[in-house]
């Protein structure tokens, strides 16, 4: 065997696809180096490094002054460990250097490594709430609506639960960053608030006792009168309702399309007792005009606070939306894919903030000459024989110089014009920098068909093209598909 090894007048050369002649390091988060700042918790967050540089015959890793602790040993400072972890023992930035040992000389540049941290405390839940204490817990009469402001020292992410420990019943878990909730019912609650990061993991539980007494205010209907999904007619009171004191049917009065319709039955919701449920004999068609009156002789809450009447009051009808996937932007991550089409220069479409009436909104922003689509796989299921409209928000600014746009739905694979729509400022939008909600009727392929000819689950894509003389973001929010009832 001849070995021949070759020379070089440069001081230093590093090897093709190899780390030799550098330092290199990484940690268990694999991140952290070259400028990113990693964060990470006091006390809780233990981080592995390990050196990875070549030809290096030892190192120094050293850390500021009181920064960490490094496991397993007195000094936490320095160490020439190839491997070794650490945990945070206090808040603020933290910059651990890389100092590999070579055999021979090195750039300045590649000759260590730095490895940025920001330690974070643990977070600490808490909340105020503007009410009276009275023995000890907070006091409220029934059918009051009370907020809980979120003061926790991280409010991005928050789970709240409501126990009425008095009959045992628990809310749905609440996820918004403060709490408006409603008490109906009387009893000793429970009212909990965690506030937490999964990354950097932290979390804190912070909870108080909230006492409901009878109220001194009268017990109304609510006049936002909703169908569920099962045909029945929902009317909500501002508490829970006892229910041996339900007047009979002949106290309710449904109309459709302006004539009487038969009721079935009415009770009152065993899961929420403040709701009298109502069932007619006929379901309401999202076509239709619908009313409700009742008429109390009896109805009191379990309070003893007798009812009001319902005067004749317009009913909304269920319509489900077939759009069911990220139609309003609130799930997280937004699901809509990047833009593309004939000209996509400059196109950015992104999740903004606030949306209308709601936490987001998507953003799409144009220019000149954009021709630009964004699509959202799948999001769109529709019934066979059936007519549908398109309903959302928008924003337009009053920057918005012209240009069209329009949507479609087809299933994938299938492009076409289906379901094509014309939108923009030839088709009745306003750019005035304020939201706007449109509805507009979906027709059938090439716009000949009113009807869905088939089961399908369709795409649905929105393409925009534009001649504003500058970067325009409009928004758009609140996506609705509906089935026409006939």
């Amino acid at each position: 065997m001849v070995l021949i090894l070759a020379c070089t007048t440069n001081d230093y050369e590093e090897p093709e696809n190899t780390t030799a002649g550098r330092a290199f390091g990484i940690n268990s988060f694999d991140r952290g180096r070259r400028g990113e700042t990693i964060d990470v918790r006091v006390g809780t967050s233990e981080v592995e490094f390990r050196d990875l540089s070549i030809l290096a015959s030892g190192r120094t890793w050293t850390f500021p002054e009181g920064a960490v602790d490094i496991l397993g040993s007195d000094n936490d400072t320095t160490t020439d460990l190839e491997v070794f972890s650490v945990t945070f023992r206090r808040t603020g930035p933290v910059d651990v250097l890389l100092e590999p040992v070579f055999d021979g000389p090195v750039p300045d540049e590649v000759a260590t490594e730095t490895f940025t941290f920001n330690a974070l405390d643990q977070i600490a839940a808490s909340f105020s709430v503007d009410l009276p204490i009275v023995n000890n817990a907070f006091q409220v009469e029934a059918g009051t609506e009370v907020t809980f402001t979120n003061t926790s020292t991280e409010t991005e992410s928050a789970e709240w639960r409501v126990i009425n420990t008095t009959t045992g019943k628990e809310e749905d878990l609440i996820t918004t960053t403060d709490l408006v909730f409603q008490f109906k019912a009387l009893g000793e609650y429970i009212v909990g608030l965690r506030a937490f990061d999964d990354a950097p993991f932290s979390s804190s539980i912070s909870a108080v006792q909230v006492r409901v007494i009878p109220s001194s205010q009268p017990l109304v209907p609510d006049t936002d009168i909703d169908e569920n999904e099962a045909g029945q007619i929902i009317l909500k009171y501002s508490r829970d309702l006892d229910v041996t004191t339900l007047d009979p049917i002949s106290s309710f009065t449904l109309t459709v399309d302006g004539a009487p319709a038969t009721i079935t039955s009415v009770a009152i919701d065993p899961d929420n007792l403040s709701n009298i449920i109502i069932t007619p004999e006929v379901n309401i068609k999202n076509t239709q005009t619908a009313t409700l009156a009742y008429t109390v002789t009896s109805l009191t809450s379990t309070d003893a606070a007798t009812a009001e009447s319902l005067p004749e009051t317009a009913i909304n009808a269920f319509t489900p939306n077939l759009f069911v996937l990220d139609p309003t932007f609130e799930e997280g991550p937004i699901q809509w894919g990047t833009p593309f089409g004939n000209n996509t220069d400059g196109v950015v479409r992104e999740l903004v903030s606030p949306g209308n009436n709601s936490n987001n909104a998507m953003g799409i922003t144009v220019n000149t000459d954009t021709n630009a689509q964004v699509a959202i796989g799948g999001a769109v299921e529709l019934k066979a024989g059936s007519r549908i409209t398109l309903k959302f928000d928008y924003l337009l600014p009053t920057t918005w110089t012209g240009g069209e746009w329009n949507t479609r739905m087809y299933p994938a694979g299938a492009f076409n014009d289906d379901f094509r729509t014309f939108h923009g400022t030839c088709c009745g939008l306003i750019a005035d920098g304020e939201w706007h909600t449109r509805t507009v009727p979906l027709v059938g392929s090439g716009g000949a068909g009113t009807v869905v000819s088939e089961d399908m689950t369709v795409s649905f894509f929105l393409q925009i093209i534009a001649n504003t003389s500058a970067d325009t973001q409009i928004l758009f929010d609140n996506f609705v598909v509906e089935s026409v009832e006939e």
